[in-house]
């Protein structure tokens, strides 16, 4: 009998979507967004920042709408300062962003907002082929997540 593969839990596949996520927010736009917006010079790498947060946006946490890149500097200074993050918002021009996230956020919480091991795998897999189908260089996800990913794949 052969042995049974293991899956990645929702923690490793969340951590690989998120990877995901960053890599295509990144390559999007790679330049940071807060420089004409908000105070101080740029300084540090580029990050991948969530308009609506991780913790409160549910199952769109890894759609690209909800994804600018700033610096570290500009990231930190959204994270810390709602007024900051409002005037990033407002001045770049992203309020239809959060006025369609919302939209979509009601209407997932309507049906199932479960983000289960098997919906954060799918996630991961799904940015995944995102990925590949912009040529970007896969990075930050770990060797079992990308053989399962790579089985997934090849069986569907």
């Amino acid at each position: 009998m052969g042995k049974k593969k293991k899956l990645p839990t929702a923690k490793q596949a969340r951590q690989a979507a998120y990877a995901l996520h960053s890599l295509i927010i990144r390559d999007t736009k790679p330049f940071c967004q807060g420089k004409f917006h908000l105070p101080g010079d740029c300084n540090g790498v580029l990050q991948c920042a969530h308009i609506i947060s991780k913790e409160q946006a549910g199952r769109i946490s890894t759609r690209i709408d909800n994804g600018v890149t700033l610096c570290a500097k500009h990231h930190q200074q959204i994270d810390n300062n709602r007024v900051r993050w409002f005037q990033l918002v407002v001045q770049g021009q992203l309020m239809q962003n959060v006025i369609e996230l919302q939209r979509v956020q009601d209407e997932s919480m309507v049906s199932s907002n479960s983000r289960s091991a098997a919906w954060w795998r799918e996630e991961a897999a799904r940015l995944h082929r995102e990925c590949v189908a912009r040529s970007i260089e896969v990075r930050g996800v770990t060797k079992l997540m990308l053989d399962w990913i790579a089985t997934s794949s090849a069986a569907a």
